[in-house]
């Protein structure tokens, strides 16, 4: 649909990512990300919160090739 769902995010070291915004489609709301890309790649694993890490939701998202 051409949205965009993650931004700003940005490299810590190799596998880790922060300081990145991901929006929800069904709210319209963007929350603060942080991220985890496995060390073959094949899969990221995403935090959104509000407020602080401990209050939010996880996803593993799992490239398809």
């Amino acid at each position: 649909l051409g949205l965009k769902a993650i931004t700003n995010l940005k490299r810590i070291n190799d596998y880790e990512y922060e300081n990145g915004k991901i929006l929800d489609p069904n709210s319209g709301r963007l929350y603060s990300l942080k991220a985890k890309l496995s060390q073959n790649g094949s899969k990221l694993n995403i935090r959104g919160y509000y407020g602080f890490s401990t209050i939010g939701r996880s996803q593993t998202w799992i490239r398809v090739n």
